[in-house]
């Protein structure tokens, strides 16, 4: 599949946002979380064209700080960061003579927990 899903999972405690690769099941090391004691969790679908050159994880922080950190930057801007060094990527990897299609969709997701 030319789309690929990155969900991320981010605890109230410091250092406590986990990365899930969709397609692998692995997870990554801690990137960011919220100071309150409720879960929060966003998912992200990009293409492969921003995963060929943008690590998981480095989606995930941005897209978290953007999402749960106050002074982070606004969601769309995150976004267009990504995409921005992903296509410049491309440019420098294919001489400016190729580049995939480059797509983001952010969502944060609601979860009722039962306690």
């Amino acid at each position: 599949s030319d789309v690929n899903n990155i969900r991320g999972l981010i605890q109230g405690t410091k250092e406590c946002a986990t990365t899930v690769d969709a397609n692998s099941g692995e997870t990554s090391t801690p990137v960011s979380c919220t100071n309150s004691g409720d879960i929060e969790v966003f998912a992200v679908s990009a293409t492969d064209g921003l995963l060929d050159f943008m690590d998981i994880n480095e989606i995930a922080k941005k897209i978290a700080m953007s999402l749960y950190v106050e002074e982070g930057p606004h969601p769309l801007s995150a976004c267009e960061s990504l995409i921005t060094t992903a296509a410049s990527a491309w440019w420098q990897a294919k001489n400016g003579k190729y580049r995939d299609d480059i797509a983001i969709a952010v969502s944060k997701l609601s979860l009722d927990l039962i306690h």
